[in-house]
């Protein structure tokens, strides 16, 4: 706070407002410098977040509605005439239009084993808890007429709890002994160190308990007990509290439940072995029985289980030593052309002849179905693409030809304090035009994508124009893709198989993008490959956000992603932030020394002006 020009009478902070006024504007043209820097950046993020939205729609595998890598994406097919979920089908580009008839005799199965039924369980489960009904060894109040029903598979049975003040050791005492009153030997409770009920059950039955003594003990009313994978496995067996030694496919298997293992899980000793094993072992809590199977289904797949010592297998699975194998699936199919052939596939879900089988049932008997071709779903679909492609390409377009406004700033500081809010987004607006005109990397990615129409893709004897696609005439259109809708629909109706592949081609040589692949490499997958799939290398160059950043994310970034602050223009933006912060500081300490300067004028002219008032109080005296 300075309080200036009392003794001159000088308007200090306006004179020095003028005197400070050229170096404002250097730092204020250095901020507009900035501005301009971070308003490109943010038109190089609009156009990658516009591009990876685009990427996503057409490129990404879960988005099957519109997803544009795989012939199937182009070549539509009806499927009339399956009526249940015993086999699911669909078509191709290479399927064939007509009748079909399918008979599963058998699935394909893996190589598998079922534990056995009455092993001695015992099932340890929390109730659902609300809340701790003792941590802290509170007391807990029981009405008179608190009761539990307790179902055991058919069978109900009540217990009433005795009324009065207790703590949770008398509650559980009490349970137990009414449990034991009513004949229940099969369940019983304990604590645990939360301060939680925990029921024991021995019983192979379901057992859920209700009532409203529910919420006395911590429940929400009719819950059931089962079987949790966080339980001990010395809980669930009790021949299993000793040192055990097993192979499972060749892998061995070595526990000590009485004493180092004495505290694994269900879901430990399952993924144990099924993560060494290479098998899928689990647990149903529902019969309370152990399985274990291959990965693989077919007659290839196998399993082999043996007990060195001890006996965990024959005890989960009734076998110490036992190898099997799995099951082809076995079908006969009757195609359009009337001929019947009988496959036997590894797996339930298999392609022949461009149709795809998923079987689910078998010995069902023969389902009969029909394929027809949908032209107007794999044109909409192309076409879809194609509208997409087109308005990226030319919002694209706009930011690298539109003309730079130059007489339009950034607006400083000062100059938004005279404006309204819609006049200086106006203004903004007109300043961000041009501001990535002819960017080079733009331009070449612009360039690559119309050439990825038009060169031959090996192999398919077709170009574009003999499918109807083609670049508009007005050469305003930047490239744009024209569609005629006839010449397109009877190509997908003569040789839709063709269509798909100028489209949807893989390449054979190199199957997979690669950014950093050598030139030669990428010459040769981008020949073989079809146009979606060079349209999606070309964002992946420019876009992708995996090791090797694409070049639009190495020069602006995006958020949510490393390169968020590291790219070329947030490096640029920390060197203007230190600059500007630097002239800043010296034009603090340039505005202090000139208001110094003012004060010392003032402190002269306080001493002037005291002078001058004596000697007139001197001359003044004399004349008296």
């Amino acid at each position: 706070m300075r309080i200036t020009g009392l003794a001159t009478g000088l308007d200090t902070d306006n004179m020095i407002k003028q005197m400070m006024k050229p170096y404002v504007m250097r730092v204020d043209k250095m901020k507009q410098d900035r501005q301009i820097v971070q308003w490109r950046q943010d038109l190089y993020r609009d156009i990658i977040e516009n591009t990876n939205s685009f990427k996503k729609n057409y490129f990404d595998i879960l988005k099957s509605d519109k997803y544009m890598l795989s012939s199937n994406s182009i070549a539509a097919f009806n499927v009339d005439g399956i009526t249940n979920n015993s086999l699911k089908v669909s078509a191709g580009a290479t399927a064939k239009t007509g009748d079909y008839e399918v008979t599963v005799k058998y699935l394909a199965e893996p190589a598998k084993l079922e534990g056995m039924k009455n092993i001695n369980v015992v099932t340890v489960a929390s109730a659902p808890f609300d809340k701790n009904i003792n941590p802290k060894n509170e007391k807990i109040e029981t009405g008179v007429n608190d009761t539990l029903n307790i179902r055991i598979g058919n069978t109900v049975k009540t217990i009433t709890l005795d009324s009065g003040t207790s703590d949770i050791d008398n509650l559980v005492k009490n349970v137990n002994d009414k449990l034991k009153d009513i004949g229940i030997n099969t369940l019983t409770v304990d604590k645990n160190a939360d301060g939680k009920m925990v029921f024991k059950s021995t019983s192979e039955d379901q057992i859920s308990i209700y009532g409203n003594a529910s919420s006395v003990i911590g429940a929400y009313d009719n819950f059931e007990i089962s079987m949790k994978g966080t339980a001990k496995v010395t809980d669930i067996i009790d021949p299993l509290k000793t040192s055990v030694s097993f192979k499972i496919n060749g892998k061995d298997f070595t526990y000590d439940f009485k004493v180092a293992d004495k505290d694994k899980t269900i879901d430990q000793l399952i993924s144990d072995i099924n993560s060494k094993a290479g098998v899928k072992m689990s647990y149903s809590t529902a019969n309370k029985k152990f399985s274990i199977e291959s990965n693989e289904t077919g007659a290839s797949a196998s399993l082999s289980v043996e007990d060195i010592s001890g006996d965990f297998l024959n005890t989960l699975f009734g076998v110490s030593n036992k190898a099997k194998t799995g099951k082809d699936a076995e079908v006969t199919v009757k195609g359009p052309d009337g001929t019947s052939s009988t496959y036997l596939k590894p797996q339930n879900t298999f392609e022949v002849d461009g149709v795809t089988y998923t079987l689910n049932t078998a010995g069902t008997g023969t389902t009969k179905f029909s394929l027809t071709q949908n032209i107007d779903e794999s044109f909409n679909k192309i076409k879809s693409f194609i509208d997409d492609y087109n308005k990226l390409i030319d919002d694209i377009n706009k930011k690298i030809t539109e003309k730079r406004q130059y007489k339009y700033l950034p607006l400083t500081e000062e100059q938004k304090k005279d404006m309204k809010e819609n006049d200086i987004k106006s203004w903004e607006d007109k300043a961000k035009e041009g501001l990535i005109r002819n960017d080079p990397d733009l331009s070449n990615m612009l360039n690559s994508l119309r050439r990825s129409f038009f060169d031959q893709v090996e192999g398919t004897g077709l170009s574009l124009r003999d499918i109807g696609l083609d670049t508009s005439s007005n050469y305003l259109d930047n490239g744009k893709i024209i569609i005629d809708e006839v010449k397109l629909k009877e190509a997908l109706k003569t040789k839709g198989d063709k269509v798909a592949e100028i489209f949807t081609k893989k390449s054979t040589s190199y199957p997979r993008y690669d950014g950093s692949m050598p030139n030669a490499n990428r010459t040769t997958r981008y020949n073989e490959e079809g146009i979606f799939q060079r349209i999606n290398d070309i964002l992946e160059d420019y876009t992708r956000t995996t090791s090797g950043k694409g070049v639009l994310l190495n020069k602006a970034g995006i958020k949510g992603d490393f390169t968020n602050t590291n790219n070329i223009l947030s490096e640029d933006l920390k060197k203007r932030d230190k600059r500007i912060s630097e002239m800043e500081a010296k034009l603090a300490d340039r505005e202090n020394k000139y208001y110094l300067q003012f004060a010392q004028l003032e402190k002269a002219m306080e001493r002037m002006n005291s002078q001058s008032a004596w000697f007139a109080q001197q001359f003044g005296g004399g004349q008296k």
